[in-house]
């Protein structure tokens, strides 16, 4: 048997005998990289939604709701005398009082609220700061 010049202990996960850094840093990096592509991909696809609501905003047909606070429900009544009702639990619409303002394009069966401007802030806020995070943690893998 052939010696070897390593400490044959030094990294040893009991696979391999010999440490091989650059395989130990691709393995830490793996997770970070998954996170910082997950957190790029949910800023891309919330800019786009937010992005479409502001093409609502501009573009499409507008109806003031009555807003339930208790039920977090939007009741209006379309031109036919017909009743409708989106319910907003879970979602930060921009009401104001007990009115809220619900864009539709052609059907206003279909019509929808826009959130608040302090939703997409917090959003922007809470994945740019994953990617910033992630962004790091893969900067200080690579640099050792």
């Amino acid at each position: 048997m052939g010696k070897h010049e390593v400490d044959l202990l030094d990294g040893f996960d009991g696979r391999e005998l010999v440490y091989d850094e650059k395989k130990e840093r691709s393995y830490h990096a793996r997770i970070w990289w998954a996170l910082f592509g997950a957190a790029v991909l949910i800023l891309l696809r919330g800019v786009t939604f937010h992005i479409e609501e502001i093409k609502m905003q501009r573009n499409w047909k507008t109806i003031e709701a009555d807003y339930h606070e208790t039920t977090a429900q939007a009741v209006y009544v379309d031109e036919k005398g017909a009743y409708h009702q989106y319910d907003l639990a879970g979602f930060s619409a921009a009401y104001h009082g007990d009115k809220v303002t619900l864009y539709f394009e052609e059907n206003v069966a279909y019509a929808k609220p826009v959130h608040v401007l302090s939703f997409w802030l917090k959003t922007y806020f809470i994945f740019g700061a994953t990617i910033l995070f992630t962004g790091w943690r893969l900067w200080v893998i690579y640099k050792k």
